[in-house]
């Protein structure tokens, strides 16, 4: 049962935390199931979050606001709260009351050259702060964890894995590691956000941003190294990139123009939860190329649907994709090119690593999650 007194601070759930709102919401409906709790969220609040079932409490300042560190609290005593759980390192950092954090990766301060000596400063000081402030540090991995305990000895103690779940209904068995069949025509340009007329339907896909650690020049060269290496074999097969874009790494574009794939790989950009599903659902292989993740959530979901996924073999990936995966090693061009070619070669072993892929995903489940946030909550709420 979840401590009365909860509030759970969903002001990540926005277009400006793709990622972190995802799993935010997928708590929040799971935590609806499970008891009551109250959500704190932006003062216009994003109208996927549960409310009702649970209570809300809006916000006007956002996670960036310094204004934060007292109207937060100020909310919190307004509300009777007794346990406060923040997904994200910039929070309150004197609540008032036990506190949990959330921290999903280090990937900026492991990344080379992605934070200047300021911003580098600032991440790490705020990491502190939360870290001191909360009772519990939840992470997402095994390999997060390993993380957070060398970059931030401090807060060794404090640390308990609590994996995220999956949304997506998840496939029959039987049904789930099976290729779709072609769709009726292609899908139109205006529902997928494509700059295209059209979108093949028989297409391998790649979810996530493209910053730099997400490993789009990887996939990029990947692919073009298999379409000049086995030509019959990739025709009609397009990849397809889906997920937010930050105007600062316009890389990944550049990379299209330059290898002559304009005509084979497609950019969409962001998508709506429905047209992610069904992308999913429809995609002959997912491919996850990131030079560094804390989880792999999109891993995670495409695993849900069944599909047969590649995947490179940095920690958390690995982690998540639980021999459920074809691995490759990470930043290798070569080796995933291979190993897109094998597995759109062999069906047999792509159908095997769909039912792979399905079984492991039962491992996150967000009625589990909530469970284990739960007796997280229990444990701080006591002291």
């Amino acid at each position: 049962m979840i401590p009365e007194g909860l509030v759970l601070d969903a002001r990540t759930v926005s277009g400006h935390f793709p990622g972190i709102g995802r799993v935010v919401l997928g708590l929040a409906g799971a935590l609806s199931r499970l008891g009551s709790a109250t959500l704190l969220h932006a003062a216009h609040p994003d109208p996927r979050l549960p409310v009702p079932p649970l209570a809300g409490v809006p916000c006007g300042a956002g996670p960036f606001a310094l204004r934060q560190q007292w109207e937060v609290p100020r909310l919190l005593r307004k509300a009777g709260a007794r346990v406060y759980h923040s997904p994200y390192y910039l929070m309150p950092y004197r609540p008032g009351i036990p506190t949990v954090v959330t921290c999903f990766d280090l990937i900026p301060m492991l990344t080379p050259g992605v934070l200047g000596p300021g911003r580098r400063f600032g991440y790490v000081l705020a990491h502190r702060l939360a870290f001191r402030a909360s009772a519990i540090v939840c992470v997402p991995s095994e390999a997060t964890r390993r993380d957070v305990e060398r970059l931030f000895p401090a807060a060794r103690g404090k640390l308990t894995i609590v994996r995220p779940g999956v949304t997506w209904v998840q496939a029959p068995p039987g049904q789930a590691a099976d290729r779709p069949a072609p769709a009726s025509g292609a899908l139109p340009a205006a529902q997928w956000g494509c700059p295209r007329s059209v979108l093949p339907p028989r297409f391998l896909l790649q979810v996530g941003s493209n910053k730099p650690h997400k490993g789009l020049d990887v996939l990029l060269r990947a692919w073009a190294l298999a379409l000049a290496e086995a030509p019959a074999q990739t025709a009609g097969i397009t990849l397809v990139m889906a997920g937010p874009r930050d105007p600062r790494y316009p890389e990944p574009a550049r990379t299209i123009e330059r290898l002559g794939l304009s005509t084979r790989a497609a950019d969409l950009g962001p998508v709506g939860d429905r047209q992610l599903n069904e992308l999913y659902a429809a995609a002959l292989l997912f491919v996850c190329p990131s030079l560094r993740e804390g989880f792999g959530l999109p891993l995670a979901e495409a695993m849900a649907r069944g599909r047969p996924c590649v995947s490179s073999d940095t920690p958390a990936l690995a982690e998540t994709a639980g021999g459920a995966a074809a691995l490759f090693p990470t930043g290798n061009a070569e080796a995933l090119a291979a190993a897109i070619l094998r597995l759109l070669s062999d069906e047999d072993e792509a159908r095997r690593l769909g039912g792979l892929a399905l079984a492991r995903a039962a491992c996150f489940d967000w009625d589990l999650a909530a469970r284990e946030m739960a007796a997280v909550y229990e444990r701080v709420a006591q002291g």
